[in-house]
């Protein structure tokens, strides 16, 4: 099958390049700037791209005659993307009308997109512990989550004989290459940083997420994309919670460290979701899929392929 990845530089766009490539899937990769990437050790070209140029999105459907698309592209720090809602919505939403409109206008058959949304539509209105599904009722709170959920219904005005369009809702994942603004690497990069003895900045070390690997993730993406199942929505986790507190602990294990930690308010969101965890019954059941690699290897991967850049950074001439 050929898959056009847009977003392919970006943290899952990487992962699920490699997943395609090693399942042999042949790519064609979109990204911001690059004309080429390194995928599972090799060199492929890629196409600069912005999302919200129609023109170079009608030039890049064209070219790439996909069989499947995986939308990538798009913001994703959730604080960032409050403080220009208008890009926010000109990437996040109507950079999926672009895409959807320039393959309706080709296709000669039909086309399944994948358009990776969030679990932020779900929102924080939610009273303690609770099970999240694809029936769940949608409440965002956040401007990037109204933006992912206008963009799924974008999407879904063109779902139709050219184009199958699947929305995934994935949790918190994470793994090695994600940036340190998120809060595993975050907490990775910072005890790094600080010698044995010294102390880091946290946030609200109470809240509770679910968290999976993503490379767990960019299976079901690729399960989506092969099997195209009847469903068009799946809600993508690990269905178990665990604290802040517990990852910190988590990553002070692997690093070896006695560090301590003091309470910035600075770094609390602004409003934490409560207790939410997915429940990804549909995705075991039409994909066979469920979240596979335990927490603890996730965070020695985050970490050691931290420890590994800085171990690099550190040979470089200055």
């Amino acid at each position: 099958m050929r898959v056009l990845i847009t977003g392919a530089c970006g943290f899952v766009g990487q992962q699920l390049a490699r997943e395609l490539l090693v399942h042999g899937h042949e790519l064609v990769l979109a990204t911001h700037e690059r004309t080429s990437m390194k995928v599972a050790g090799e060199t492929l070209p890629a196409t600069p791209c912005d999302v919200r140029d129609h023109a170079g999105i009608q030039a890049l459907v064209g070219t790439a005659k996909a069989d499947a698309v995986a939308h990538l592209a798009g913001l994703a720090q959730v604080i960032d993307a409050a403080k220009d809602r208008t890009r926010l919505s000109s990437i996040n939403t109507v950079g999926v009308h672009n895409l959807c409109a320039a393959i309706a206008a080709v296709a000669t058959r039909p086309t399944a997109v994948l358009f990776a949304s969030s679990a932020f539509v779900y929102g924080n209105a939610y009273q303690g512990r609770v099970e999240i599904n694809e029936d769940s009722p949608v409440q965002p709170h956040t401007p990037y989550g109204h933006s992912k959920l206008a963009a799924e219904h974008v999407g879904q005005c063109f779902e139709g004989e050219a184009i199958s369009f699947y929305v995934a809702r994935p949790f918190n994942h994470i793994g090695p290459g994600q940036t340190t603004s998120f809060v595993c690497p975050g907490f990775a990069q910072r005890i790094l940083n600080t010698p044995a003895g010294g102390s880091i900045d946290v946030g609200n070390l109470a809240s509770r997420r679910d968290f999976c690997d993503v490379r767990d993730i960019v299976r079901a993406y690729r399960l989506i994309l092969e099997k195209q199942p009847p469903s068009r929505l799946f809600v993508l986790g690990s269905g178990q919670s665990v604290a802040i507190q517990e990852i910190l602990d988590h990553l002070l294990q692997i690093s070896g460290k006695q560090v301590g930690s003091h309470v910035n308010p600075g770094l609390y969101r602004p409003s934490d979701p409560c207790d939410m965890i997915a429940d990804s019954s549909l995705a075991q059941k039409q994909l066979g899929w469920s979240c596979e690699i335990p927490l603890r290897r996730s965070l020695a991967d985050v970490y050691a392929a931290l420890a590994a850049h800085d171990k690099i950074s550190e040979t470089l001439p200055q």
